[in-house]
């Protein structure tokens, strides 16, 4: 589906269509399980993720995703800020590693993961939010996402057994936080929260691919076009229902946004 809004009740409207579709499915077969949102500001800018816009060779981009994630991890380590960083509460082999890269995603470090959302208003604010961009159209994705493609932390979950650098599928993650007593200090993982956050990964050999052009993809994608003349609009009807950069997100610990300025100039991304 294509389709181009002039209000958010419109949006709303499509949303519903594509659930009653999703639900209908679901309730038949057993077939689709959910659907996620994603927000771009500008209509030119493809379904890819950060780390590969300036990379495009998949084998540097492991390297490089890899030896980045290592070294934002020691620099943590090293000055006394691993509070900020969630680790492994389930018993998977590789549970913590995954963690780190989830983590490290929402502090800002490039990596294969791409970010979605379960909340649609969410992914319509990350559309409209930024000002810079209202001389652009912005899309709203949907994603129907198939049975067997989102994985949730807990005793079910699979996706931990295995090394994330080696990880051959693609899937969504529906990461949750533990709540830990210093719960406060994880930064990235409130974000996530607040966010209603999801995340897709797929295999290095598929990330010079934008989803919108993979096959597999694509035909579980709808995209709407938000008009640039209604963006302003939109961005005050969201802030009077709570959507705005401050509740959003939540402010880094500075060293730790130090470090991932530094850790992007030295890799390049």
């Amino acid at each position: 589906m294509t389709a181009t809004i002039n209000s958010k009740e419109e949006l709303f409207g499509i949303i519903e269509q594509v659930r009653n579709y999703r639900l209908g499915v679901m309730l038949s077969t057993g077939g689709l399980v959910a659907e996620l949102y994603r927000g771009q500001g500008q209509n030119t800018w493809k379904l890819e993720p950060n780390i590969i816009r300036k990379i495009k060779d998949e084998n540097e981009i492991k390297r490089i995703e890899k030896s980045l994630i290592k070294e934002f991890n020691d620099l943590l380590v090293k000055n006394n800020l691993s509070k900020h960083i969630q680790g492994q509460f389930l018993n998977g082999k590789f549970h913590s590693d995954w963690l780190l890269l989830q983590q490290a995603q929402h502090y800002g470090i490039p990596t294969r993961f791409m970010d979605w959302t379960a909340n649609w208003e969410v992914a319509l604010f990350f559309a409209v939010s930024n000002p810079a961009d209202d001389i652009y159209d912005a899309d709203f994705w949907i994603y129907i996402v198939p049975p067997g493609e989102l994985e949730v932390d807990d005793a079910r979950a699979t996706y931990y057994n295995f090394d994330p650098y080696e990880f051959d599928k693609s899937i969504f993650l529906n990461a949750s936080g533990y709540l830990s007593d210093d719960y406060l200090s994880k930064i990235a993982m409130r974000r996530v929260a607040r966010q209603n956050g999801r995340f897709l990964i797929q295999p290095y050999s598929l990330l010079n691919t934008p989803l919108e052009s993979n096959v597999t993809h694509s035909q579980n994608l709808h995209r709407i076009t938000i008009p640039k003349d209604i963006k302003k609009k939109l961005r005050e009807e969201l802030a009077l229902t709570g959507y705005t950069n401050e509740n959003l997100y939540i402010v880094d610990e500075p060293f730790i946004e130090k470090i991932k300025e530094e850790l992007r100039g030295k890799y390049g991304v």
